[in-house]
């Protein structure tokens, strides 16, 4: 992946998300637990869960935004702009 959009995507990962303390279940805004002094933190989204990393954020960020594309209806789609609806090959005759 270009490395540009994947830094871009891990900032917004880093915003969607708070730091999260797994050992004594509490959120660290600051970077480091209040309550036991680590800065071993997870990261925590609202209503998904929480776990080490920024990868799994930004795909459920892209997963909730995006729109998937129904591939086989876009190539149906390609297919009939490019040729009309009957198409003469050699005797036979094909209609899409």
């Amino acid at each position: 992946m270009n490395t540009e959009i994947q830094t871009k995507l891990e900032q917004l990962a880093l915003k969607r998300s708070v730091a999260f303390c797994y050992q004594c279940h509490r959120q660290a805004p600051t970077g480091r637990c209040a309550t036991c002094g680590s800065d071993d933190l997870m990261h925590e989204m609202a209503g998904v869960g929480c776990e080490y990393g920024t990868s799994w954020i930004v795909e459920e960020v892209l997963r909730a935004e995006l729109t998937a594309v129904n591939t086989d209806e876009a190539f149906e789609d390609s297919v009939s702009q490019c040729y009309p609806e009957t198409t003469k090959v050699g005797w036979l005759e094909l209609v899409s």
